[in-house]
């Protein structure tokens, strides 16, 4: 065996791993009222990151359709949701 990957048994809440939000808080946006082709993926970048280079978000969601709401884990601050 050349690799072994171990890892906590998780559970969801709002479609999201819940250690997501350990030392995070639950940011929702709600996703009805766009004008926008389903589906998508919501990015959280940190307010001061330059997008248009290659940065890392702080948080990723897909959307699959426009009655779901958009969870983030995101710590106190600003953010770029893209």
């Amino acid at each position: 065996m050349d690799l072994a990957i171990f890892h906590p048994i998780t559970t969801n809440q709002n479609n999201r791993l819940i250690w997501k939000f350990i030392d995070r808080q639950k940011v929702t946006i709600k996703t009805s009222d766009l004008k926008i082709e389903y589906p998508i993926m919501v990015f959280a970048f940190d307010i001061n990151d330059d997008i248009s280079k290659f940065v890392v978000p702080i948080d990723i969601f897909d959307v699959e359709n426009k009655s779901e709401m958009i969870t983030l884990g995101l710590k106190k601050g600003k953010y770029q949701i893209v």
